[in-house]
Protein backbone atom coordinates (compact mmCIF):
# COMPACT_ATOMS: atom_id res chain seq x y z
CA UNK A 1 0.00 0.00 0.00
CA UNK A 2 1.60 3.65 -0.85
CA UNK A 3 1.74 5.36 2.62
CA UNK A 4 0.99 8.97 3.51
CA UNK A 5 0.15 11.12 6.76
CA UNK A 6 -2.74 10.00 8.47
CA UNK A 7 -3.64 6.64 6.57
CA UNK A 8 -0.15 5.95 7.19
CA UNK A 9 -0.33 6.10 10.94
CA UNK A 10 -3.67 4.42 11.10
CA UNK A 11 -3.33 1.64 8.81
CA UNK A 12 0.49 0.74 10.89
CA UNK A 13 -2.08 1.09 14.23
CA UNK A 14 -4.71 -1.27 12.51
CA UNK A 15 -2.03 -3.81 11.57
CA UNK A 16 -0.27 -3.50 15.19
CA UNK A 17 -3.07 -5.48 16.32
CA UNK A 18 -3.66 -8.99 15.92
CA UNK A 19 -7.18 -9.48 14.39
CA UNK A 20 -6.59 -13.45 13.31
CA UNK A 21 -10.14 -15.20 12.69
CA UNK A 22 -11.65 -14.86 16.05
CA UNK A 23 -10.07 -12.28 17.51
CA UNK A 24 -11.66 -8.94 15.41
CA UNK A 25 -12.50 -7.39 18.27
CA UNK A 26 -10.06 -6.68 19.79
CA UNK A 27 -9.92 -3.77 16.95
CA UNK A 28 -13.23 -2.68 17.49
CA UNK A 29 -12.74 0.36 19.93
CA UNK A 30 -9.98 1.81 17.59
CA UNK A 31 -12.37 1.73 14.53
CA UNK A 32 -15.47 2.51 16.02
CA UNK A 33 -13.90 5.38 17.62
CA UNK A 34 -12.87 6.48 14.39
CA UNK A 35 -15.64 5.97 12.39
CA UNK A 36 -17.87 8.46 15.11
CA UNK A 37 -15.02 11.26 14.83
CA UNK A 38 -15.77 10.70 10.45
CA UNK A 39 -19.32 11.63 11.75
CA UNK A 40 -20.47 7.90 11.47
CA UNK A 41 -23.19 6.20 13.44
CA UNK A 42 -21.90 2.73 14.59
CA UNK A 43 -23.39 -0.45 16.34
CA UNK A 44 -22.54 -3.82 16.32
CA UNK A 45 -24.36 -6.97 14.44
CA UNK A 46 -23.94 -10.01 16.53
CA UNK A 47 -22.85 -12.67 14.14
CA UNK A 48 -23.60 -16.34 15.90
CA UNK A 49 -20.26 -18.03 17.21
CA UNK A 50 -18.18 -15.47 15.09
CA UNK A 51 -18.13 -11.89 17.22
CA UNK A 52 -19.97 -9.10 15.80
CA UNK A 53 -20.04 -6.98 12.46
CA UNK A 54 -19.23 -3.23 12.89
CA UNK A 55 -22.44 -0.95 10.73
CA UNK A 56 -21.76 2.72 10.44
CA UNK A 57 -24.08 5.10 8.47
CA UNK A 58 -24.30 8.94 7.87
CA UNK A 59 -27.34 10.37 6.17
CA UNK A 60 -29.63 8.84 3.72
CA UNK A 61 -28.35 6.65 0.35
CA UNK A 62 -25.04 6.70 -0.06
CA UNK A 63 -22.65 4.12 -1.23
CA UNK A 64 -22.48 0.59 1.07
CA UNK A 65 -18.59 0.29 2.13
CA UNK A 66 -17.86 -3.40 2.67
CA UNK A 67 -14.87 -5.09 3.47
CA UNK A 68 -13.40 -7.14 6.81
CA UNK A 69 -11.75 -7.47 10.04
CA UNK A 70 -9.55 -10.39 10.41
CA UNK A 71 -6.50 -11.30 8.51
CA UNK A 72 -4.71 -14.44 8.24
CA UNK A 73 -2.54 -16.53 10.51
CA UNK A 74 1.10 -15.10 10.62
CA UNK A 75 2.51 -18.31 8.80
CA UNK A 76 6.16 -17.65 8.35
CA UNK A 77 5.65 -14.28 8.31
CA UNK A 78 9.17 -12.97 10.72
CA UNK A 79 7.19 -9.86 12.13
CA UNK A 80 3.34 -9.88 11.23
CA UNK A 81 2.03 -7.48 13.60
CA UNK A 82 4.97 -4.69 13.16
CA UNK A 83 3.92 -2.60 10.60
CA UNK A 84 6.90 -1.35 9.10
CA UNK A 85 7.45 1.37 6.08
CA UNK A 86 9.43 -0.15 3.33
CA UNK A 87 9.50 2.97 0.70
CA UNK A 88 6.27 3.83 -0.05
CA UNK A 89 4.63 0.26 1.54
CA UNK A 90 3.44 -0.75 4.33
CA UNK A 91 4.63 -4.11 5.46
CA UNK A 92 2.64 -6.31 7.81
CA UNK A 93 -0.01 -8.58 8.10
CA UNK A 94 -3.23 -6.94 6.36
CA UNK A 95 -1.66 -3.75 5.30
CA UNK A 96 -3.07 -4.64 1.84
CA UNK A 97 -5.77 -6.84 2.97
CA UNK A 98 -8.13 -5.67 4.28
CA UNK A 99 -6.52 -2.60 7.08
CA UNK A 100 -5.02 -0.32 4.33
CA UNK A 101 -8.37 -0.60 2.92
CA UNK A 102 -10.18 0.52 6.30
CA UNK A 103 -7.80 3.18 7.03
CA UNK A 104 -7.75 4.99 3.39
CA UNK A 105 -11.73 4.32 3.87
CA UNK A 106 -11.71 5.98 7.39
CA UNK A 107 -9.55 9.04 5.82
CA UNK A 108 -11.74 9.62 2.68
CA UNK A 109 -15.02 9.67 5.50
CA UNK A 110 -13.48 12.59 7.87
CA UNK A 111 -12.33 14.59 4.53
CA UNK A 112 -16.24 13.96 3.19
CA UNK A 113 -19.69 15.04 4.75
CA UNK A 114 -21.66 13.20 2.14
CA UNK A 115 -24.07 9.93 3.16
CA UNK A 116 -22.21 6.75 3.50
CA UNK A 117 -22.27 3.13 4.38
CA UNK A 118 -20.11 1.07 6.10
CA UNK A 119 -19.78 -2.63 7.19
CA UNK A 120 -16.96 -4.30 8.41
CA UNK A 121 -17.61 -8.32 8.42
CA UNK A 122 -15.55 -10.94 10.57
CA UNK A 123 -14.58 -14.35 9.82
CA UNK A 124 -14.00 -13.79 5.83
CA UNK A 125 -10.75 -15.52 5.73
CA UNK A 126 -12.33 -18.71 7.30
CA UNK A 127 -16.07 -19.58 6.96
CA UNK A 128 -17.67 -15.97 5.92
CA UNK A 129 -19.93 -16.00 8.37
CA UNK A 130 -19.92 -12.31 8.99
CA UNK A 131 -21.24 -11.95 5.06
CA UNK A 132 -23.99 -14.53 6.07
CA UNK A 133 -25.13 -12.66 8.56
CA UNK A 134 -25.01 -9.33 7.04
CA UNK A 135 -28.12 -7.23 7.28
CA UNK A 136 -27.83 -3.50 6.57
CA UNK A 137 -30.68 -1.89 7.88
CA UNK A 138 -33.34 0.06 5.31
CA UNK A 139 -35.01 3.11 5.89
Amino acid sequence: MKVSGYVVELAKELVSIPTVTGEESRVAGLIETELKEAGMEVRRQEVEGAGFNILASRGRGGLLFLTHLDVFPPYDHPEPFEPKVEGEEIIGRGAADAKGQIAALISALKESEGPAEVALVVDEERLGRGSEALEIPKE
